[in-house]
């Protein structure tokens, strides 16, 4: 596989341990055309690297089936973990950075601390919590198609002059496909009242 050094310290080592290429460019593809709904899949690819690269790296084994263990566990704790928490992380942030914020101007414009301020800080609240969730799902979108679109230039070896130029390519059809696919889901249904 080719790419970066620092990336290949620990992904391409983990992904090798399963076959690299057919799951690199599976587990690529995917996250291209369904990165929003399989989030999952790019944190447990992460954490499966990550725990392969702590296990080789750390118990000093470069092969066996310790390093695969220790991946795989440390795979499937990231993405149970993300799936449980992700919405709760994300609206709590958004909750807290508004509400927070409004409390802020509330004493910069010298408003009296009482019942209105605290039901402005809890709206400002809400309205950042639902703000971060909307923004989430396109994070989620960008940074799923560049994970997708890393993985299947990896796994494809494209020629290193190429790489840049395929990798843009692969990441602006992710979004579109991703975009594209929110939206006929979300088409369904309307004039069916």
């Amino acid at each position: 596989m080719s790419g970066p050094p620092l990336l290949e310290a620990w992904l391409p080592r983990g992904l090798e341990a399963l076959g690299s290429t057919p799951v690199a460019l599976g587990a690529g593809l995917a996250l291209l055309a369904f990165g929003r709904r399989l989030y999952w899949l790019l944190v447990a690819v992460a954490g499966f690297g990550l725990g392969y690269y702590l296990a080789t790296r750390f118990l000093e084994l470069e092969t066996g089936p310790v390093p695969l263990v220790v991946g795989v566990l440390a795979g499937l704790i990231c993405a149970v973990a993300v799936v449980l928490f992700q919405k709760l992380a994300v609206a709590a942030i958004g909750f807290l950075a508004a509400g927070l914020a409004m409390l802020y101007v509330a004493g910069v414009l010298d408003w009296e601390a009482g019942l209105w301020v605290l039901i402005a800080a809890l709206a400002a609240g809400i309205v950042g919590a639902l703000v971060a969730q909307s923004l989430f799902e396109l994070a989620l979108v960008v940074f799923t198609s560049i994970a997708g679109g890393t993985l299947v230039v990896m796994a494809l070896g494209v020629a290193p002059h190429l790489e840049s130029l395929v990798l843009v390519g692969l990441i602006a059809l992710g979004v579109v496909i991703q975009l594209g696919l929110g939206r006929k889901g979300k088409g369904k249904g309307k004039g069916k009242d």
